[in-house]
């Protein structure tokens, strides 16, 4: 197992777990239901935890990926910036999961407050981790970049 193994592999943690959390939170609502919202904050909590080694292992990835041939290093550059910011919006998702928890063990309820903005902020973060793992996903394959690809018409 190497470090874009990793990367690849850990990444898939938060950008899919975080709107499942979300999902969760959405299905408390509609179910009026303290129990599942505290089961999402678990999810988001856990899941949250997936994006250490994802950024961890980012940066021994890109000595690998970069001798590829398709390795584009402008949006491995945008990549990279977004990883910051998807690294700190997710630990942040985490944390506020964590206060939740936490306020509902000894309270056994979470105010509207913090519910409202652990919601919130976790569509911002899905929102980030999205734009991080589309430019990851263009920084080696050259057939998903849009219009910047040109296509050989081969003949049969």
């Amino acid at each position: 197992m190497n470090a874009p193994y990793i990367h690849l592999i850990f990444s898939h943690l938060p950008v899919t777990g975080v709107p499942i959390s979300l999902l969760i939170f959405l299905i408390a609502y509609v179910k009026k239901s303290h129990q599942i919202f505290i089961a999402g904050c678990w999810v988001l909590l856990i899941v949250s935890l997936g994006a250490i080694p994802t950024y961890w292992a980012g940066e021994p990835a890109e000595e690998i990926v970069k001798h590829l041939p398709h390795f584009n290093e402008q949006i491995f550059e945008r990549h990279e910036a977004w990883g910051q910011y998807a690294l700190m919006s997710t630990l942040l998702s985490g944390f506020l999961a964590l206060v939740c928890l936490f306020y509902d063990s000894f309270r056994k309820s979470v105010i509207k407050p913090l519910v409202i903005a652990t919601v919130a902020w976790v569509i911002v973060n899905a929102a980030i981790l999205l734009v991080t793992a589309n430019y990851g996903g263009k920084v080696n394959h050259q057939e998903i970049r849009g219009s910047s690809v040109t296509y050989q018409e081969t003949e049969d």
